[in-house]
């Protein structure tokens, strides 16, 4: 998105074929944000924020499952130990993808 303008529709629409924009908090928070800017100027600072909560709330997704899992699974630590590492993985790539230019 560096260097390229940035209006509420062009992001609403990255975060859709992303497959983010629930992540995201949904097309009402894109909204409300959008809104709520004084300038354009500053959107990109906004979409930085949306892109930490966004990863936030993954994090803690997926440590809330693990936590539990990782009291029902105490017999298989080496399986547990590779699941959790490639979900918090899916979550750093996903970060990455969201923060690359488009």
């Amino acid at each position: 998105m560096l260097g390229r303008p940035i209006d509420i529709i062009t992001v609403t629409q990255i975060l859709r074929d992303r497959n983010q924009l629930d992540q995201a908090g949904g097309a009402a928070l894109v909204t409300e944000l959008f809104t709520f800017l004084p300038t354009a100027t500053n959107a990109e600072y906004y979409v930085g924020i949306l892109v930490e909560k966004f990863t936030l709330r993954e994090i803690i997704k997926v440590c809330t499952e693990y936590a539990s899992r990782c009291y029902e699974e105490q017999d298989d630590v080496p399986n547990l130990l590779d699941s959790v590492e490639q979900n918090i993985l899916r979550i750093a790539q996903a970060v990455s993808m969201a923060r690359r230019p488009t």
